[in-house]
């Protein structure tokens, strides 16, 4: 008896190679794909906010270190003062066309302490020892580096890393009702929506930053306020939103 060895014929060995070479250029292309894709997104997404902002103006702050971008029609004004030698301060006012305003206020604090409320205070009750807040929006916008109270409060002076959020909120004290569009820091990754509490002192969310050398801590306010709930409706609105998404901290 003859012992033949089996093998791979020819015609079998070209229909391996291929079914091998088809794989090739199918994953070739699903990665081309797929990397287009991701490709195309950043770019729309670069794109677009070039768009958005195109013909606007630029505003910057050279006591906060900040600059902000406003609509071409929109106006600014500022004031520029002082709270002591070597302490200047800024006070500016974005105006819209239809006369919403928003304001950037750069100062060196002043701001008292938080507010104890009473057991029997409730949300948005009259007569509460102590205002309510309620945030009704955030959005993260980035990271930023600032002043750290808390370890300033212990004797050292650094910054540290907080999320800064674009945030609409209601605030009430007493029958005194506003509305606001602002910017606000926070440690935390996320703002509790929609749940009011007691305890606040001031509409006007700031937060704070320092020179180079971690020293001089100045506080900036950014943000628009009303009365009446309209603000965070009306056709100024989403301008201002992406006024304040446009803040950027110059080193």
């Amino acid at each position: 008896m003859v012992n033949r060895q089996k093998g791979f014929s020819p015609v079998e060995v070209i229909l391996v190679l291929v079914v091998i070479a088809l794989l090739g250029v199918g994953g070739w292309y699903i990665w081309q794909v797929n990397n287009g894709k991701t490709a195309t997104s950043d770019s729309n997404a670069i794109v677009s906010s070039s768009v958005k902002y195109e013909g606007w103006k630029t505003y910057n702050d050279s006591v906060g270190k900040f600059s902000i971008k406003y609509p071409g029609d929109w106006s600014v004004t500022t004031q520029k003062g002082d709270q002591g030698v070597g302490y200047p301060t800024t006070s500016t006012k974005i105006i819209s066309p239809s006369g919403r305003q928003m304001e950037l206020e750069v100062n060196y604090g002043g701001k008292g302490g938080a507010c104890a409320p009473d057991p029997s205070d409730k949300p948005f009750q009259v007569n509460n020892t102590c205002p309510t807040v309620e945030y009704l929006s955030a959005e993260k916008l980035k990271d930023v580096y600032i002043y750290d109270l808390e370890t300033a409060a212990s004797g050292e002076t650094k910054t540290a890393k907080f999320n800064l959020f674009l945030v609409t909120t209601h605030y009430q004290n007493n029958s005194q009702s506003s509305y606001g569009i602002s910017l606000r820091s926070s440690t935390s990754s996320s703002i509790p929506i929609k749940e009011p509490a007691t305890g606040a002192v001031d509409l006007r969310l700031w937060f704070s930053k320092t020179d180079s050398e971690g020293k001089n801590p100045v506080y900036i306010e950014a943000n628009a306020v009303s009365d009446t709930e309209a603000l965070l409706n009306d056709s100024d609105a989403e301008t201002i939103k992406d006024i304040l998404r446009s803040f950027t901290l110059n080193s």
